[in-house]
C-alpha cells in the first residue's frame, strides 16, 4: 500500500506537468549500502505559481559519469512519458560530471535537446567564494583548523563534555533557553555551519578557556592537545578574528537562507548579493567589531582580566588583516555569484532597467541571445517585444520592481496575453523556471540517509522511492488516500500457485472429499476398539474382585 501511495503521487506530479516544459534538479548521494543514488527534482509552473517537488530516486549501477547520467534519467523520463524536450534547464551543485563541456551530464542532454542550460546552484557558489577567501589567508586557515580541533576534543570525549557542561552552567552566556551550545564543526558542504561554529565560539570563550585550562593544568593527566589549543585560543588574533567574523558571518547566513527559499527566481540573486557586498563594505568603514573588541580590554570588560594580552603591535596587524579579509570576501562574492549572459538576458524584463518607450535598442540584443537558446522566431519575438514594452508604463507594470514580479504577471494573466505574446508569454515561463538553487536535491538526500538507515540497509528501491516521495511530498494533495485506495483496488491481485482451472478445481474437492470419508472410517473404527477394550479390561476387573482379590487361576 505504501507503494501504492506513492505511485499515486508521482502520477499526480506527471499529471500536473503533462506537456509544459519543466526543469530538472538533481544531486548524487551515498546511501548507508555505499550505493549511489541519483535524486532528482521537477521545477514546473501550475496555475501560474511555481512548483519544486520531488521526482525520483534511482541507483546508479555504473560510475556517475556524465553518460552514465544521462542514460539513467533519459530511462526514468521515458517511463514516465516525459519528452526531453521539455527539459529546458539543469539544477546541479556544478561539479564536473554535470557541467564539463564535453562529457558533462548537461552537454550530453545538449546531443538530444540542444535548448538545455545548466545552472550551477547559487548557494554552492556561495559557499566556494567561502572557501577562496578562507585559503587565501593563513590565519583563516589557522582559526577553522583550531574550531574544527575544539569540536573533536569535546565530541570524542565524554569526561571533556562533562567538564565543559559543570562549567558552562556557571555561564549564562553558555546557555540558550536552558540548552548548552555546542561547539559545531564548520565544514564546507554546510552552508550555515561556519556561523553557527563561531557563535558557539563567541558566547561560550570563558567557557573554554576554563575548560582548556582545566585539561592543561589541573586534570590528573595533562593533555597535549588541550594545551596546545589553550595556547593558540588566548592570543589577541584568534579573537580578533572571532569579533570579526561574529560580524561578517551573519550577512552570508542571510544570503544562505534567502537563497533556500522553495521559490527563489533568478531576479533576487542580483539584488541579495549587491545588498550584502554593501553591507561588508560599511563594515569595513566603520569597523565595528574592531572597536567593540577594544572596549572589551577597558575596565570592567569582558578580557580585562589579563588572560589576552593586548599589543598596539598585534592590534594593527588585525586591524590591517580586516581590510585584506572583507575585501578578498567580497571580490569574491563579485566573481563567484555573477549571472551568465544568458540568466542576465531575463533581466530585459525588468522595470527598474527600462529606460522609457523612446529607447527603441533596449533589450533587442536579449531578445536575440534568448531566441538563439531556445528555438524562437526571433523575428516574431521582436515585434512582441516593441508592443509589450509600452505596458510598463501603465498599471499593473509600473509598480512593480523586479524581473521575477513582471514574469509572474504575464504568466497570472497568460490567457490575455498569450494571443498577442505567444513567445514572450514562453520567455517569462522560462525565467520562472531558473533553478537558481540546489537546495531541493540536498534536503532529498538528507532525506535519503533519514530513511535508509543502518537497521533498513536492505530496503529496496521501490519501497525507498515510496517513502522518499510520501516523506518529501506530504500535503501535495488532500484526496491522495482515497486516489490510492482506488489504485489498490483495481490492481490485479497476486496469484501465489499460478492459473487455476475448472477441471483441477473438482479433482481436488473429489480428491478431499474421499480423504475426508477414509478418515472418518478409520476414525469410527479406532473408536469401536477402544470402546471394546475398555469393556474387556471392565469385566477383568469384576473377576479380580468376584475371587477375592485372588487371581482365577492361582
Amino acid at each position: 500500500m505504501v507503494i501504492i501511495i506513492g505511485d499515486v503521487l508521482i502520477s499526480k506530479l506527471i499529471e500536473r506537468i503533462g506537456s509544459n516544459d519543466v526543469a530538472l534538479l538533481l544531486d548524487e548521494a551515498t546511501d548507508v549500502t555505499v550505493y549511489q543514488q541519483v535524486i532528482m527534482y521537477l521545477r514546473y509552473l501550475h496555475d501560474g505559481d511555481i512548483k519544486t517537488q520531488f521526482y525520483g530516486v534511482e541507483r546508479l549501477k555504473e560510475s556517475a559519469t556524465g553518460a552514465n547520467l544521462a542514460d539513467l534519467v533519459q530511462m526514468r523520463l521515458q517511463r514516465d512519458n516525459i519528452n526531453l524536450s521539455q527539459i529546458k534547464f539543469v539544477g546541479s551543485d556544478g561539479a564536473a560530471n554535470m557541467t564539463g563541456r564535453k562529457s558533462g551530464f548537461v552537454a550530453q542532454l545538449r546531443k538530444q535537446n540542444p535548448t538545455v542550460v545548466g545552472v550551477w546552484c547559487i548557494n554552492h557558489r556561495l559557499a566556494l567564494s567561502i572557501g577562496d577567501t578562507v585559503k587565501s589567508l593563513m590565519w583563516l586557515k589557522r582559526y577553522e583548523g583550531t574550531v574544527q580541533q575544539i569540536n573533536k576534543l569535546f565530541e570524542y570525549s565524554p569526561e571533556k563534555t562533562r567538564k565543559l557542561e559543570q562549567i558552562s552552567a556557571q555561564y549564562e552566556s553558555m546557555l540558550s533557553e536552558g540548552r548548552r551550545k555546542k561547539f559545531v564543526r564548520p565544514a564546507a558542504t554546510r552552508w550555515t555551519s561556519h556561523e553557527r561554529a563561531n557563535d558557539a565560539i563567541y558566547h561560550g570563550y570563558e567557557v573554554l578557556l576554563q575548560t582548556l585550562n582545566y585539561f592543561t593544568e589541573e586534570a590528573r593527566i595533562r593533555d597535549a592537545t588541550a594545551a596546545g589549543l589553550y595556547a593558540f585560543c588566548r592570543q589577541y588574533m584568534f579573537i580578533g578574528i572571532v569579533y570579526m567574523l561574529q560580524a561578517v558571518l551573519p550577512v552570508i547566513g542571510r544570503l544562505a537562507r534567502l537563497w533556500q527559499k522553495d521559490i527563489l527566481i533568478f531576479s533576487e540573486v542580483k539584488p541579495s548579493t549587491r545588498t550584502a557586498i554593501d553591507k561588508l563594505t560599511e563594515l569595513k568603514q566603520n569597523r565595528e567589531p574592531l572597536n567593540q573588541l577594544r572596549a572589551e580590554f577597558e575596565g570592567g570588560g569582558r578580557f580585562s582580566d589579563g588572560q589576552v594580552q593586548f599589543t598596539h603591535k598585534n592590534d594593527k596587524k588585525l586591524d590591517e588583516f580586516y581590510d585584506t579579509f572583507i575585501t578578498e570576501l567580497c571580490n569574491n562574492l563579485e566573481a563567484r555569484l555573477s549571472l551568465t549572459p544568458l540568466l542576465e538576458a531575463f533581466e530585459l524584463f525588468d522595470p527598474c532597467r527600462f529606460p522609457g518607450v523612446d529607447d527603441k535598442q533596449y533589450g533587442k540584443e536579449d531578445i536575440s541571445l534568448l531566441c538563439q537558446q531556445f528555438g524562437l522566431d526571433e523575428e516574431k519575438t521582436q515585434d512582441e517585444w516593441c508592443n509589450f514594452r509600452y505596458k510598463f508604463d501603465s498599471p499593473p507594470m509600473s509598480s512593480l520592481t523586479t524581473a521575477g514580479d513582471v514574469c509572474k504577471v504575464v504568466l497570472k494573466q497568460r490567457n490575455v496575453l498569450e494571443d498577442e505574446y505567444p513567445n514572450l508569454c514562453k520567455l517569462a515561463e522560462f525565467a520562472l523556471l531558473v533553478p537558481m538553487s540546489n537546495a531541493w536535491p540536498e534536503r532529498g538526500a538528507s532525506c535519503l540517509k533519514r530513511i535508509k538507515s543502518r537497521l533498513r540497509n536492505r530496503m529496496k528501491g521501490d519501497l525507498l522511492q515510496a517513502i522518499m516521495t510520501i516523506d518529501l511530498q506530504h500535503g501535495a494533495d488532500d484526496d491522495i488516500i482515497a486516489d490510492a485506495v482506488t489504485a489498490w483496488r483495481n490492481k490485479p491481485r497476486r496469484n501465489v500457485f499460478g492459473p487455476v482451472h475448472h477441471e483441477d478445481i473438482y479433482k481436488t474437492v473429489n480428491d478431499l472429499s474421499e480423504l475426508v470419508n477414509n478418515v472418518s472410517d478409520k476414525f469410527e473404527k479406532l473408536r469401536e476398539l477402544i470402546c471394546y477394550d475398555e469393556q474387556l479390561q471392565e469385566a477383568e476387573m469384576l473377576n479380580f474382585d468376584a475371587c477375592g482379590g485372588k487371581d482365577e487361576y492361582m
